[in-house]
């Protein structure tokens, strides 16, 4: 019997509660609300509808600046805060945009966790990514 590890998953969003709200429900199911962690990038944001019970958000300083630079910013304040979580224990931790959906192939019929937690993964696993609408 594998191990399940304890797996986290982290994401920052900018006035973007359309896919924020989906984002949380999935992987709040998946890995239970005390293990997800939402970057709100600019404190001047508000939500209009509350956040699941349990989830971590934090508004930072927007990270301004010209896309590339920004991308930069947020790809930097976000590696920090993974390694933050490792440091808290978690085996796993997940980095994603708000817009997207790790999800193992339905056919093995397994969860997520369930999947990360028997793969051996030295440094990074990597997803396929497919855009289902734009």
């Amino acid at each position: 019997m594998t191990a399940t590890k304890r797996i986290c998953a982290l994401t920052m969003a900018r006035n973007d509660e359309f896919f924020l709200h989906r984002w949380l429900a999935y992987y709040g199911a998946q890995l239970g609300t005390e293990n997800v962690f939402v970057y709100l990038d600019g404190t001047d944001q508000t939500l209009e509808h509350p956040l699941p019970k349990g989830t971590h958000v934090t508004a930072v300083p927007h990270l301004a600046g010209d896309v590339r630079t920004a991308d930069r910013r947020r790809i930097d304040f976000l590696s920090a805060r993974a390694a933050e979580r490792f440091a808290d224990g978690y085996d796993l931790v997940i980095g994603t945009d708000a817009d997207e959906f790790l999800i193992p192939d339905p056919a093995l019929g397994l969860s997520l966790s369930q999947f990360l937690s028997r793969q051996e993964i030295r440094t990074s696993l990597s997803a396929l990514g497919i855009d289902v609408g734009q």
